[in-house]
């Protein structure tokens, strides 16, 4: 089981804002779905005990390949979404975007 609330936000990074479609995401959304990354980790049930953790964010591979020309050193790096500090944490396997086509970028909020 997990949890997940699709929405639209602005993602700054350096000086470009973008818009995106996203996700808030549970800790186990990407290991029930099976999705793995292609760099880095994803996020697992562990993320969801840091109580008051970091903001994380996992992009998908599409919005990393468009917006960030697939590199990989963005990983580790920092990024406004919705005027909220977020570290990139992971880019997640070519060809998933979300549930539903829900978006080119998929986050989890602590």
């Amino acid at each position: 089981m997990f949890g997940r609330f699709g929405y639209d936000m602005h993602l700054g990074f350096q000086d470009k804002t973008d818009r995106a479609r996203g996700e808030l995401v549970t800790g186990s959304y990407f290991p029930v779905l099976g999705v793995q990354p292609v760099i880095d980790r994803l996020l697992t049930p562990a993320d969801d005990r840091l109580k008051g953790g970091h903001p994380v964010a996992v992009l998908s591979h599409a919005f990393w390949t468009s917006r960030f020309g697939a590199d990989p050193t963005v990983v580790g790096r920092s990024a406004i979404i919705n005027g909220h500090p977020f570290t990139i944490v992971a880019v997640a396997q070519a060809g998933f975007d979300g549930l539903k086509s829900a978006g080119q970028f998929n986050c989890s909020c602590r």
